[in-house]
């Protein structure tokens, strides 16, 4: 029997877990854990300033329309995509959001010519607009889907000509590109990004410089993945 004096006495921690049954004291661990300790610096959303950097794989290949002797002919084209990104993340409901910025970079085009009439090239990416919408599940992750418009410019192409000399050509085209990125941070500020993207290229008409049109019809598709970092500005 407890006296009077036991039991104005105040309990201990343990004695506290004592009292809760099975069923509550697991909703407590449960609860607890998802209280993750950036909450307090994130607070659901990760806004403003975020920086990446990443490589990308690609696959896919050159479609050329019309090009020195090639008529509509496929060609493939391998490569790595070496990119850097700058995005301002806006909230609009606790943890969605939206995000604008630029991207920059450079593809390097592994396939050679060897005895083909087509040789495809690398290319500059020159900086361009991107945006999307992003999900944050968490304090440690987000999801987000979105799309960039660019200029590429393509180094050097060449094809055999209509009389068996090579013709060779450089030129910018139009790029969209559009893309499913995950990122898991590791640490408050920093993250591992993967990424999917979907790349078009199209190369409008162009002129030479004594201004008489290019018979060039080209156009590149591609998919690939990415590794990357990215690092949030708190």
């Amino acid at each position: 029997m407890l006296c009077a004096e036991d039991a104005d006495k105040p309990k201990s921690n343990s004695a506290l877990f004592d009292d809760l049954s099975p069923k509550a004291l697991t909703t407590l661990i449960i609860n607890d854990a998802d209280v993750h300790i950036w909450d307090r610096y994130v607070r659901k959303f990760r806004r403003d300033h975020h920086l990446s950097i990443q490589s990308t794989y690609e696959k896919g290949q050159w479609v050329v329309g019309s090009f020195g002797r090639i008529e509509n002919e496929e060609f493939p084209s391998t490569g790595f995509d070496l990119g850097i990104q700058y995005s301002f993340h806006i909230q609009l409901e606790s943890k969605f959001g939206y995000y604008l910025g630029t991207l920059a970079g450079y593809f390097i085009e592994l396939e050679k010519r060897g005895q083909r009439d087509f040789g495809p090239s690398s290319m500059w990416k020159l900086p361009g607009l991107l945006g999307g919408l992003v999900y944050n599940y968490s304090a440690t992750g987000r999801v987000s889907v979105g799309a960039a418009g660019y200029l590429s410019r393509i180094v050097k192409l060449s094809a055999k000509g209509l009389a068996g000399e090579d013709e060779e050509i450089s030129v910018t085209g139009e790029t969209f590109d559009y893309f499913v990125s995950w990122e898991r941070f590791v640490s408050l500020n920093s993250a591992i990004k993967i990424q999917y993207v979907n790349h078009r290229l199209w190369v409008p008409p162009a002129r030479d410089a004594e201004r008489f049109a290019l018979d060039a019809r080209i156009k590149r598709f591609s998919q690939g993945v990415s590794l990357g970092a990215t690092y949030h500005f708190l």
